[in-house]
């Protein structure tokens, strides 16, 4: 009997170590495959999916602003993970943040809050040559001093843009409130200034770029797409910019200009 059972753990035992090095594999290769999934390795770059409508204007653009087409490459590895992305952003947050020299503007608002935007000067010539005034409001709750906004303030002073950063009511820690009203942004004056007169605007949120330098995809890409729209509204005639409808058609009629910038390739 013992014999027998001598015989067997002979039998089993050149078997253990295979056996043990299979579950070692087995667990490398669950773990790979576990980084791979959460880690979104598989997808592959793609460029912007951009919902529009085709007209000259919006094939101007295209044209202009060459990132709206090309294919985003994240960082590698851990580039392609909003989760991880969001985890480390919450622990290192951006680096290298640049310091910005401005003035801070008080203005005081019917219903006795008291606005304030800092008033960045360019750091060179604009492309167009003109004096261009970049209006940025920012998330709800932030203000001029938020990394990601000292962020593309630079970037657009580098690129000829003057910058008035609005600051939102209670969330400069060095500035008193004057009004304990609430507010939103559907009746809230100390935006409303803010608007230009035209209530254009254009919203964007952070990219996904924490290090080497704290400028993002996003930054860049709403600088381009400004530099494009300054772009088109200098071509055009000066008919088409001011005025409404009527006038542009009398301006054109009593000039004989033919406004050629609408009729661009198709």
């Amino acid at each position: 009997m013992a014999a027998l059972e001598d015989g067997d753990t002979g039998a089993f035992g050149p078997e253990l170590p295979a056996m043990f090095d299979g579950v070692k594999l087995a667990a490398v290769a669950t773990v790979l495959y576990v980084i791979v999934r959460c880690l979104n390795l598989k997808s592959t770059a793609q460029p912007p999916e951009i919902v529009h409508q085709d007209t000259p204007l919006s094939r101007y653009l295209f044209k202009s602003c060459p990132m709206l087409t090309k294919e985003y490459i994240p960082p590698l590895l851990w580039g392609k993970s909003g989760h991880l992305q969001t985890a480390l952003y919450g622990k290192m947050g951006r680096v290298n943040t640049p310091t910005l020299s401005g003035t801070r503007k008080f203005l005081p608002m019917p219903d006795g809050a008291t606005a304030t935007f800092d008033l960045f000067e360019a750091l060179g010539d604009h492309s167009t040559g003109d004096d261009v005034t970049m209006v940025i409001c920012p998330g709800i709750g932030n203000h001029s001093e938020k990394n990601y906004i000292r962020t593309f303030v630079d970037h657009s002073q580098r690129r000829g843009y003057r910058c008035a950063v609005l600051n939102h009511l209670g969330a400069l820690p060095n500035v008193e409130l004057t009004s304990p009203r609430m507010f939103t942004y559907e009746t809230m004056p100390n935006v409303t200034f803010a608007l230009t007169q035209h209530g254009g605007h254009l919203g964007f949120f952070e990219g996904a770029m924490l290090f080497p330098q704290p400028l993002t995809w996003m930054d860049k890409v709403v600088v381009q797409y400004a530099d494009a729209v300054c772009h088109w509204d200098r071509s055009r005639p000066a008919c088409r910019r001011s005025g409404g409808r009527r006038d542009v058609s009398a301006c054109l009629k009593r000039t004989r200009v033919i406004d050629r910038s609408l009729e661009t390739e198709r």
